[in-house]
């Protein structure tokens, strides 16, 4: 019996180690959160150039006790949307959204009509979602742009561009 209680030992110790390290991931804490981000546009009447860009960051109430040990990040849904609009009925603008090197569906549309029908324009390719959600996971932020031309024939206008990320953030205390 002495001779084998020592091995006995061994070999619970080292199942212990073992399962200790197969496990962490038990310790994953799952964080869903929203990100929303306005750009307010004021285009004068007749023809402008608009460049606008900000930063879409990870660090928020949800996140900010896991910030720095963030395992994942998936995108469940980024769209954007004409908010608060005033101005020329005719006003038109045209250009891309952009999130760090990736052009999304060209904007194109008369903002009245995308504001009174509040068209929400999701941006939905996979692989572009993939990378810019471990481009957030790296960087902890991006960088959304907008660029494009905007037309009021007729009046100035204004109105707001919100951009909305849903994600679902992995992260482990350890």
């Amino acid at each position: 019996m002495k001779k084998i209680t020592p091995y006995l030992m061994l070999l619970l110790m080292l199942l212990t180690l073992t399962s200790n390290s197969c496990d962490e991931d038990i310790l994953d804490v799952d964080i869903s959160t929203e990100i929303t981000r306005s750009i307010d546009l004021h285009v004068n009447q007749g023809k402008e150039s608009i460049i606008e860009n900000y930063t879409v960051d990870l660090n928020n109430d949800d996140t900010k006790d896991y910030i720095n040990k963030i395992k994942n990040v998936t995108i469940t849904k980024l769209s954007y949307k004409i908010k608060n609009f005033s101005g020329d009925p005719e006003g038109t603008i045209s250009g891309t959204v952009s999130v760090e090197d990736f052009s999304f569906e060209p904007i194109v549309d008369n903002i009245k009509n995308a504001f009174d029908s509040n068209t929400e324009y999701k941006i939905s390719n996979v692989n572009e979602l993939s990378t810019i959600a471990e481009l957030l996971k790296e960087k902890g932020k991006i960088t959304v742009e907008i660029d494009g031309e905007s037309e009021c024939p007729n009046n100035s206008m204004d109105f707001t561009i919100e951009v909305t990320a849903k994600l679902k953030i992995t992260a482990n205390p350890l």
